[in-house]
């Protein structure tokens, strides 16, 4: 007997564009600009404003700043969680 595969949750490759999209929601529903977001994080404004444009990716270290500051995993903001 063949069972179809169970659908997963969990994305198996990543989306640069899902990361920019979250990275501005979870800031805006926090009620945070970008300078906000860049006092907490110590990274300009500019370079919150490439990461929620998706012209860059944050390396991993930014990307663990980033969700330290908006209090959400790392796996969330790459999409790999829900």
């Amino acid at each position: 007997m063949n069972t179809p595969p169970i659908a997963s949750p969990v994305r198996d490759s990543f989306d640069p564009a899902l990361l920019a999209a979250r990275l501005r929601e979870v800031r805006e529903a926090r009620g945070w600009s970008q300078t906000d977001l860049s006092h907490q994080t110590a990274l300009s404004p500019a370079n919150i404003s490439h990461f929620e444009c998706g012209r860059r990716v944050p390396c991993p270290a930014n990307l663990f700043l980033l969700a330290a500051a908006l209090l959400v995993s790392p796996a969330y903001l790459l999409g790999y969680q829900d």
